[in-house]
């Protein structure tokens, strides 16, 4: 059986990624480097994110601002206003070669 996470009001959904991995194991990190970060779904008041977008946000689990949603890995749940950027791939690399 599969769930869906439906988020309401301003609230992002936040699939988390780990980059770091050997083989199929995680390499734990203390921080969120070595992990990125896409919104995996949308409550009905976010403007200007869309599933999938790549993002940074600010908050963290021990500071209440973001909550990992139990029994789904790999799940967290914030609020719109906790997103700081989203990353756009290739963005910006032409003007870095110049």
């Amino acid at each position: 059986m599969s769930l869906a996470y439906i988020p309401r009001n301003d609230l992002v959904v936040i699939r988390v990624e780990v980059v770091n991995k050997i083989g199929l194991v995680a390499v734990p990190e203390r921080s969120k480097e070595g992990q990125k970060f896409y919104v995996h779904a949308v409550g009905p008041k976010v403007e200007g994110l869309k599933v999938g977008d790549r993002v940074i946000f600010g908050g963290s689990p021990q500071g209440g601002e973001v909550s990992w949603i139990p029994g789904a890995k790999g799940l967290m749940l914030t609020r719109q206003e906790n997103i700081l950027v989203v990353i756009e791939e290739g963005a910006g690399e032409e003007e870095m070669e110049s």
